[in-house]
């Protein structure tokens, strides 16, 4: 009898235990401790009030001026590395050291933008909401900083994550112990496997519920989703930043070429 390894949660999990470790190697020169210190204990941080209501609506008008330029996703209209179409998207959001610094904080080693995404999200009763359902982007920690650039309530799809689900030993707890889970090295996530872990973890999800202007910092290693648009549209635009380390993720971009061409 052949065993897949890489699908079988015990090496599975050892594996995550080994390419964890090497992440850990680097200096951290940078100080920004509460945020740090908020994303590495519940995964997430919030900055209230990052971008003016009108500098957000500029970026609304731009991306709107620009749809027709988008990928569709469902009910998504994402335009990626916006920052080399609009510089103020660039100047404002794209180019924050800030940004960049607390995500070199957290996870020890240079960070990368790779591309800044703007997203404009209509309702749709069918769509599983942004990003195709619950899932991790990386196995491995990783940073994202999302700006809502619309006010966002519990009808515009806000953005959700599972408390802790970023640590390595939750992640590893829940694969060895899950009845539901097919595939330990899968990313995505049913909702029969989100309720199981939050039965075995004994935890909760936070739902971001915020105004315009406000950033969400990640670690989207995480569970996390974009909850269905049940009314109106959302707008956001996201920058996703990169290390060098790639161990275990190459089943993640896998994946997400799989989940493209259902759509």
């Amino acid at each position: 009898m052949s065993i897949d390894i890489k699908r079988t949660a015990f090496f599975h999990s050892f594996a995550l235990i080994f390419a964890h470790s090497l992440a850990k190697i680097g200096k951290n020169p940078f100080s920004e401790k509460a945020l740090v210190s908020e994303i590495r204990e519940n995964g997430y941080a919030v900055l209230d009030s990052f971008l003016p209501a009108d500098i957000c609506d500029r970026l609304i008008t731009i991306f709107n001026s620009l749809e027709s330029t988008a990928q569709i996703i469902d009910n998504d209209r994402r335009i990626f590395s916006i920052q080399k179409l609009s510089s103020e998207h660039r100047h404002m959001f794209s180019d924050s050291a800030f940004l960049k610094i607390i995500g070199e904080q957290y996870i020890k080693t240079p960070q990368l933008l790779t591309t800044t995404m703007a997203a404009k999200i209509y309702s749709n009763s069918k769509a599983l909401g942004s990003g195709g359902g619950w899932h991790r982007d990386s196995f491995l920690s990783q940073f994202k900083a999302i700006c809502y650039l619309s006010d966002v309530s519990e009808l515009n799809g806000p953005f959700e994550y599972i408390t802790g689900s970023h640590k390595l030993r939750n992640k590893i707890l829940f694969e060895l112990r899950s009845k539901t889970r097919k595939q330990a090295n899968n990313p995505r996530y049913d909702q029969e496997n989100i309720n199981e872990y939050l039965q075995i973890m004994d935890v909760s999800s936070k739902v971001f519920l915020a105004p315009k202007g406000t950033v969400i910092l990640c670690d989207t290693s995480g569970l996390h989703r974009g909850q269905p648009i049940i009314d109106g549209v959302r707008y956001a635009i996201t920058n996703y930043y990169a290390s060098s380390r790639r161990f275990l993720d190459k089943n993640i971009k896998k994946n997400q070429i799989q989940y493209m061409n259902m759509n």
